[in-house]
């Protein structure tokens, strides 16, 4: 009674401010709090959207839910006890926190499609609003912080001062903390969304974000899907004028704020089409030996050494008794890929049906790993990694570790939703993704809107993070989609 009477006032209380503001609450909460970096705060929030929405979920017709989710989640409970069955402890802790994230992630999606359905749309609308805005504020607060750290006006310039200089967009998280590819991307589908609703102070106040976190593929998939927008867009001529006033700011970004990372895009295209490193890692790979050759060689002790290269040495001598890669001629995802591949042609049921939650490639096996620094997941839970994932993409990562941060970025990192795909759920976990996502939206979505440069977007997004165990990035996505759903329903009855 006591517990009724307390979830009562609650939602009397919400139900007020709900009027008050003209938003909708659940949807506020879900982007505000479950998008968060700590798992432990996406599961309470889950968990409290849930208990306040269980008789909704309840009424939901299973059809109108990706089944992507649902498949998933049986075939890897059967595949637990068939194929390749650990039952040590720090295993079954792994495949229980893979099925709460799978579990969350359903949920999520039922909440999203239950409170998009029942809300009009002008109230979601103003609920994303209401976090662009609170994300803007949070982004421009934390380049401020730099700047004061740093006592420059513009950080970027500083070199490769790690954490900040040409690095100072890595830490601008925005309100959803750990990575900064969450609010490259999340700003990027909400650039898109806001341009289709001519809302054009918010497609502002979501490029802004998206520029300070620095991402050169973001830029580059920003404009890619300036141009399919444009070209599947019903209301060309304004898409036009936004995108070219969006390219400009865009290239004075560059020009102006941080040139060096024009340098380095224009300088990674040229290494690619020569087949040659960019001169930056280049040059840095050379500074590395050679004071590595300088220390063993005894020409120099530690003690003679200035700082940078004390913690050269240090880094190097990590690399003892790991797998050496050379980033210079293969980048680290290229080689995770490679790997993946090799995985798969290792065995017919690892093809099929991949090694299972955790085994192969995925936030989960990293952090289960320890290899992962301060993961809360280490610390509450077993130890635990396979060794398929031991002598592959953890092979990468702790090679990457010990070079220079020159070398930490997206291109080395094995870190892909489509590593985790086809390795952890094999071909058949692919093609669920495919039959039982994708093509589950583009069935019911308009296609002259947002919704197709959105979805390459996400295809795009989704080759450099896990993505699946993020639950943000898929939220937002899932949030605009199913809006876009019914808005075509609405259009089509008129």
């Amino acid at each position: 009674m006591v517990i009724n009477k307390f979830l009562e006032q609650i939602q009397f209380y919400t139900k007020k401010r709900k009027e008050n503001l003209n938003i909708n609450f659940s949807i506020f909460i879900l982007v505000l709090i479950v998008a968060q970096h700590s798992f432990l705060i996406k599961f309470s929030g889950i968990f409290i959207l849930a208990l306040f929405n269980w008789r909704t979920i309840l009424k939901i017709d299973i059809k109108n839910i990706p089944p992507f989710y649902i498949l998933i989640l049986l075939i890897e409970v059967l595949k637990f006890f068939i194929l390749d069955p650990d039952y040590s402890i720090g295993h079954i802790a792994q495949f229980l926190i893979g099925l709460i994230y799978w579990l969350s992630s359903l949920f999520l999606c039922m909440l999203i499609y239950a409170q998009v359905n029942k809300s009009d749309s002008i109230i979601i609308i103003k609920s994303l609003k209401a976090f662009t805005l609170i994300n803007f504020c949070v982004s421009i607060f934390q380049f401020v912080k730099i700047c004061i750290i740093e006592g420059v006006i513009n950080p970027f310039n500083t070199g490769h001062q790690h954490p900040y200089g040409v690095s100072t967009g890595d830490m601008i998280t925005g309100l959803f903390g750990g990575v900064h590819l969450t609010n490259v991307f999340v700003s990027l589908i909400l650039i898109l969304f806001y341009l289709h609703k001519r809302s054009t102070i918010f497609v502002f106040l979501s490029l802004i974000p998206f520029l300070l976190c620095g991402s050169n593929f973001g830029s580059i998939l920003l404009l890619l899907c300036l141009v399919i927008y444009f070209i599947v867009s019903k209301q060309k001529i304004y898409a036009f004028k936004i995108s070219s006033l969006i390219f400009l700011i865009l290239i004075s970004f560059y020009v102006i704020i941080t040139p060096y990372n024009a340098h380095h895009t224009f300088s990674k295209i040229e290494s690619i089409i020569n087949k040659k490193p960019t001169v930056d890692e280049e040059y840095q790979q050379d500074v590395d030996n050679s004071t590595l050759i300088s220390y063993k060689t005894g020409t120099k002790s530690i003690k003679q050494l200035d700082k940078s290269q004390q913690e050269t040495i240090e880094r190097l001598e990590k690399r003892k008794e790991i797998i050496l890669y050379d980033f210079n001629t293969v980048s680290g995802k290229i080689t995770s890929y490679q790997q993946t591949i090799n995985f798969l042609k290792s065995n017919p049921k690892y093809m099929f049906f991949g090694a299972g939650i955790g085994r192969f490639s995925s936030n989960i096996a990293f952090n289960f790993s320890g290899i992962v620094d301060n993961s809360a997941m280490n610390r509450l839970f077993p130890t635990f990694q396979s060794a398929l994932f031991e002598k592959n993409h953890k092979s990468i990562y702790a090679y990457m570790k010990t070079t220079h941060v020159i070398f930490h970025s997206e291109s080395n990192k094995p870190f892909s939703s489509y590593n985790q795909l086809f390795g952890e759920y094999g071909i058949v976990g692919f093609f669920l993704f495919l039959l039982g996502y994708i093509l589950f939206f583009i069935k019911k979505v308009d296609k002259r809107s947002y919704s197709i440069p959105v979805l390459i977007a996400l295809l795009f997004a989704l080759n450099l993070n896990y993505f699946f165990e993020g639950l943000n990035l898929l939220l937002f996505f899932e949030v605009i989609m199913f809006l876009n759903i019914k808005e075509k329903i609405q259009n089509e009855r008129l």
